[in-house]
């Protein structure tokens, strides 16, 4: 009955918080991406937009649909955790409560309230670790096709996926038993079932001279040394909480099991990877979300006491909790500012009172921006990819492969400018006059883009494309 409450209130944290979220800004980005059903795109693969087109089908209301699409892909991560633990420990309640532990992480808890790639991405290597350790236990090879399957999907979320995969491989090689099945027919045939399940990613790549790859591998080493590597650091205590740190260091002096240790193998393989690339590339906090499913399914298969569990799932609340009234009263102030979010809703009717001869076109200058605008403004918002473009933006080459509206010489356009630095002289040569809008508004959580500034620019002064 305990362990039902915890769920029941998990859940209804999790929903409360929902509702009180407003739109995320890469949440409301990977939104336009089911306007452009594509195989894939230039910053991620095209799972995301897949599950959100379908719940938008079904639901119809794009924010209720995405997010009831990170609350189903929550409740299947969860289920595939316990499955996880309870395979591993064979006791039920060691693996509710290692369940609960991996629920109460900060990510999970906070960020994976928004409907990101790592929604998805969590799902498939929760499938691919469950699939594994049987293989583990049970060595039977047909295990390896339905590895191969869950890995490709979860690639198909985001392409950290890929260092899952070389934790399992690095195991199999390590641990002799398993080893001989990387040279059987079997493995290779798994293989071929991976290969076919990254299809849509290599085909679009392939269509579009591999401008993903690229534009990944060029962000490494784009920065001075060490110049985020203690943020990164930080952010990691932040996201997976002191709590989880603190029951890492329980387990020093425990006993591990042969399927403990590989999951802590991968979940290390995560950590190290990026701790290495942070001291030449700015790592954002999520990129390492899968590396928690491991952990804490290492930690809750490698402290054997229920009570220690306990104890450290009560300094998880506690920890949530203060968080929690954090953001509920600073920072994005969910809930002080909750009023000032839904006047978002009006923005749709004071676009519609600017007075123009044709329909205004509205553009902004940042990726998350454009969706957000596009949803409170039932609108197609643009982003400049031309004679306004700006240098180095997330989101530029993608939006490049979509179309952008040309703005005819007498048109109008309204542009929202969130990048301060840049003044307005470039729309002043493209337009007769540019005129700030001090009653047009956007609130949303991210603080720097809540500080744009609306112009109604009038009357264009030839043909441009933005």
């Amino acid at each position: 009955m305990k362990i039902k409450f915890s769920y029941f209130l998990l859940g209804l944290a999790r929903i409360l918080l929902s509702f009180l979220t407003p739109l995320a800004a890469d949440e409301a980005y990977y939104l336009l991406w089911a306007k452009h059903v594509a195989l894939s795109y230039v910053d991620h693969p095209g799972m995301i937009a897949w599950i959100n087109s379908g719940f938008i089908f079904l639901f119809h209301d794009p924010l209720l649909a995405i997010r009831l699409a990170s609350l189903t892909l929550y409740g299947g991560t969860l289920w595939i955790v316990y499955r996880t633990a309870l395979l591993i420990t064979g006791s039920k309640k060691r693996a509710h409560l290692t369940t609960l532990l991996f629920g109460l992480v900060p990510y999970n808890f906070f960020i994976g309230l928004t409907m990101q790639v790592e929604q998805p991405l969590l799902l498939f290597c929760a499938c691919t670790l469950y699939f594994f350790i049987r293989f583990i236990q049970e060595e039977k090879k047909r295990l390896l096709y339905t590895i191969a399957f869950f890995s490709g999907l979860g690639c198909l979320s985001k392409y950290t996926m890929v260092l899952v995969v070389i934790g399992m491989l690095g195991y199999l090689f390590w641990n002799k038993k398993t080893r001989k099945h990387l040279y059987s027919f079997h493995f290779m045939g798994a293989l071929s079932v991976f290969i076919v399940t990254l299809l849509p990613l290599l085909i679009w790549n392939y269509d579009h001279h591999w401008v993903s790859f690229l534009f990944h591998t060029h962000r490494i080493g784009n920065t001075h040394y060490f110049e985020f590597f203690f943020d990164f650091i930080g952010v990691q205590i932040l996201y997976g909480s002191p709590v989880l740190l603190w029951a890492l260091y329980k387990t020093r002096k425990r006993l591990w099991s042969t399927e403990s240790f590989a999951l802590l193998c991968i979940g290390m393989i995560f950590f190290f990877t990026f701790l290495i690339l942070s001291i030449t590339t700015k790592v954002w906090g999520h990129w390492t979300a899968a590396m928690y499913i491991p952990l804490c399914l290492f930690v809750g298969t490698t402290l054997q006491e229920s009570q220690e569990l306990e104890k450290i799932l009560k300094y998880g609340v506690v920890f949530n909790a203060i968080v929690t009234g954090v953001l509920l009263v600073s920072g994005p102030s969910i809930l002080i500012r909750h009023s000032e979010y839904q006047k978002n809703s009006l923005l749709a009717a004071q676009l519609s009172c600017l007075k123009s001869t044709v329909p205004l076109t509205v553009f902004c200058d940042f990726h998350g921006t454009v969706g957000q605008v596009s949803y409170y403004a039932n609108l197609e918002a643009h982003f400049p990819i031309n004679e306004l473009k700006t240098e180095g933006l997330w989101g530029a080459k993608e939006f490049e492969l979509w179309n952008q509206s040309e703005v005819h010489q007498g048109e109008d356009i309204v542009f929202y400018k969130t990048i301060q630095k840049e003044n307005t002289k470039k729309l002043d040569a493209l337009f007769e006059t540019v005129i700030l809008q001090p009653n047009l508004k956007l609130t949303v959580m991210e603080d720097q883009l809540s500080h744009g500034n609306w112009y109604l620019c009038r009357h264009a002064k030839r043909t441009v494309i933005l």
